[in-house]
């Protein structure tokens, strides 16, 4: 939940806050996809930019350089792997089955 003030309205820093999250996401995504379409190597900060409607030296507001946008979205990449195999783990069931699932995801992260 969003942190407020008595009025309901967020501070200028809660929503400078909520802006760069926001603003982080859409970089994120837009880099995902790029890669999806294209592949890893067709990831360029200038795609990026594009498509998130800024200009390329404002993603360095937001990621130190293109290897930071790597990392970032490996991290992502992890955390959406844990998440998953918790997932899977928490379904209990024949232990084959838990091990297929556990390669599947991995073989998606990968």
């Amino acid at each position: 939940m969003e942190p407020e003030t008595r009025q309901g309205v967020l501070s200028p820093a809660d929503r400078r806050r909520r802006n760069r999250t926001e603003m982080t996401g859409a970089i994120l995504e837009a880099a995902q996809q790029i890669m999806r379409e294209h592949g890893v190597a067709a990831l360029n900060l200038n795609e990026v930019a594009r498509r998130v409607g800024v200009k390329t030296p404002s993603l360095y507001e937001y990621f130190p350089g293109k290897a930071g946008l790597y990392d970032a979205l490996f991290r992502l990449g992890i955390e959406r792997f844990a998440e998953h195999m918790e997932h899977v783990l928490s379904q209990g069931g024949d232990p084959w089955q838990q091990i297929g699932a556990a390669i599947e995801g991995y073989m998606s992260f990968a």
